[in-house]
């Protein structure tokens, strides 16, 4: 692990180093409620996401990668966890830093969708600040198009920001639907190959909560 990788490592280990007293103290209250408010009944179902939350966090830091892939079926709780890791790496950066240092170290939440109708849309400032942010979480990865029409020019946005992210050593957590073979179809070896170099992989194969 090089040195620029070793950084982006620390930076991801130093905001979770909280997470246990983090998630005792907020997750339920933070997201558990939000949950409550809109449909009761997946208050439970929320408690037990608590517990995946620490499962991906222990097995995430285990790990000397600075990434995160939660992948698997369909309806069971990747968002929500990503989501969790999202607010307490949020909460950590407003608590702790100030001016650039604390906008640097705020993490970016987009849709693989968002970050191709970006590029489409021509902004990229937007698109810039995903390829720059300390830490990125892509939600949906695989439900977007692999290219995207900008001004008659076809580009390939997701490609090439997990491409930019890789040589930046920054740290990417991603949820999929999408097996790695599935991930090897749809983008090719060669991003195969960067995300398992970037990324903790989690797989998740239990039933839907939706059903």
């Amino acid at each position: 692990m090089d040195i620029a990788e070793n950084a982006a490592r620390s930076r991801v280990q130093d905001i979770f180093q909280v997470r246990c007293n983090f998630y005792l103290e907020h997750f339920a209250h933070y997201y558990g409620k939000e949950i409550a408010a809109k449909n009761p009944n997946d208050y439970a179902i929320c408690q037990t996401t608590t517990e995946r939350v620490f499962e991906a966090i222990e097995k995430w830091q285990s790990s000397p990668k600075s990434g995160l892939i939660l992948a698997g079926n369909a309806g069971n709780g990747k968002t929500t966890i990503a989501r969790a890791i999202f607010l307490a790496a949020q909460r950590y950066a407003e608590q702790n830093f100030t001016g650039a240092e604390k906008a640097r170290n705020l993490p970016a939440w987009a849709t693989a969708k968002q970050v191709v109708g970006v590029v489409e849309a021509g902004k990229d400032d937007v698109y810039s600040r995903f390829e720059a942010k300390q830490i990125l979480f892509i939600d949906d990865f695989g439900e977007e198009a692999t290219d995207a029409n900008r001004f008659g020019n076809i580009k390939t946005p997701m490609i090439d920001l997990l491409e930019e992210r890789y040589f930046r050593k920054s740290a990417t957590i991603i949820t999929t639907n999408l097996s790695m073979e599935a991930i090897k179809e749809k983008y090719g070896a060669r991003v195969e190959d960067r995300l398992k170099e970037m990324c903790a992989v989690i797989g998740f194969n239990e039933k839907s909560f939706r059903k």
